[in-house]
């Protein structure tokens, strides 16, 4: 099926204008990437039935209303590791109870190692975590639970 001048002519601009957009976006259009300053993906673990009532009420899966709505996690310079609260509950029954146990994991599903937060409050809920090279490099995801202090 041959394609008329109209869809030729519409295809060429098309193509023009994401050869202009890619260009005004970053150059040729591959983003560079830093594994040294990066968001790092997370989510909660475990759950039932090995949860514990304190994972439970901190995530909100069981009463009320979790200790944070989510986490911004991000390792910048390569060596800090940073946790911070989204939407950090004003109150919540836990404060002063539990800390995060932050689990980093490697692109293969491998535990790397497990780190443990201060104990989480409605002032302090962000932490900062020091890691090495080697671990940094290799951190791919995080699992997070709470855990009674």
């Amino acid at each position: 099926m041959a394609s008329s001048p109209k869809h030729l002519t519409a295809m060429i601009a098309l193509s023009g204008a994401l050869a202009i957009t890619t260009t005004a976006c970053g150059g040729d259009g591959a983003a560079a990437y830093d594994w040294r300053d990066r968001d790092i993906a997370w989510k909660y673990g475990p759950t039932p039935p090995s949860a514990s009532a304190e994972h439970l009420l901190g995530t909100g899966k069981k009463r009320g209303t979790p200790i944070a709505e989510g986490w911004r996690c991000t390792l910048r310079g390569g060596t800090q590791l940073t946790v911070k609260p989204f939407k950090l509950a004003s109150e919540h029954e836990l404060f002063g109870e539990v800390k995060l146990m932050v689990n980093l994991y490697d692109r293969d599903s491998q535990r790397i190692t497990i780190l443990s937060s201060d104990t989480i409050s409605e002032q302090s809920a962000s932490f900062a975590f020091e890691l090495d090279l080697a671990t940094a490099e290799r951190l791919y995801d995080l699992i997070l639970y709470f855990k009674k202090v």
